[in-house]
């Protein structure tokens, strides 16, 4: 998934990863499907996701009436059921999801899953333990989100450096190679163009490579 361009995002799993991965990318303004089998969790997120169910995901029919193969990516948030999670993983890439990213408990339940197709296999304490670093290495970088293993997502609080000037003066696609994706301002997520001035309490969301993302950090230290 060398590049950030999928939009339909299936969450399966509202564990506390399954929850943050959903929200997050829900206000990334992504369309996102939620299927857990506890009510009291889907309705505690069925107003900030597109869709949220209360059902099965191991049960075949219920992944086929959800229309699970139309979604770009699936991400298979269930690990203390080891069976569940590879039969979910399985199913998905048998009805043809094009991305399946399933959470593993073990080195060798992500051996498993590798084995029946899944595309990324993540292990989030390991995921958050990188997160924190970065953010501790750069003050400026308050979310990290690995998209993939070459591809990340960074939030940045506005640098003092580019407060007041347009995206256009900071060319950060020609000086780094990243894409700035949305710009939160006062609690509101807002689609930049070219001429869209940085202000001061901006959080600047960006997508990049690995090699892009840690040139910016370098260059905001």
């Amino acid at each position: 998934m060398g590049k950030y361009d999928k939009n339909q995002f299936a969450v399966i799993g509202l564990g506390q990863f399954g929850t943050a991965l959903a929200l997050k990318l829900s206000e990334l303004g992504k369309d996102v499907l939620v299927i857990d089998k506890n009510e009291h969790k889907v309705n505690e997120i069925s107003s900030k996701v597109t869709h949220a169910i209360v059902a099965d995901a191991e049960d075949e029919n219920v992944m086929r009436s959800v229309g699970i193969s139309n979604f770009d990516v699936v991400c298979v948030c269930i690990a203390t059921d080891m069976e569940a999670n590879i039969l979910i993983t399985l199913m998905s890439k048998e009805m043809g999801v094009p991305y399946v990213v399933s959470k593993a408990s073990s080195e060798r339940h992500k051996h498993v899953l590798e084995k029946i197709g899944a595309d990324m296999v993540v292990f989030p304490e390991d995921n958050m333990g990188k997160k924190l670093a970065s953010q501790l290495i750069n003050p400026f970088i308050t979310d990290v989100t690995d998209v993939s293993e070459t591809y990340k997502i960074v939030e940045l609080q506005s640098p003092k450096s580019w407060v007041g000037l347009p995206l256009s003066k900071l060319d950060l696609r020609t000086k780094f190679g990243m894409s700035v994706i949305v710009i939160k301002r006062k609690g509101v997520a807002i689609n930049p163009d070219a001429e869209t001035i940085i202000s001061e309490d901006d959080y600047i969301v960006i997508g990049g490579d690995n090699h892009a993302i840690e040139k910016l950090a370098k260059k905001l230290v």
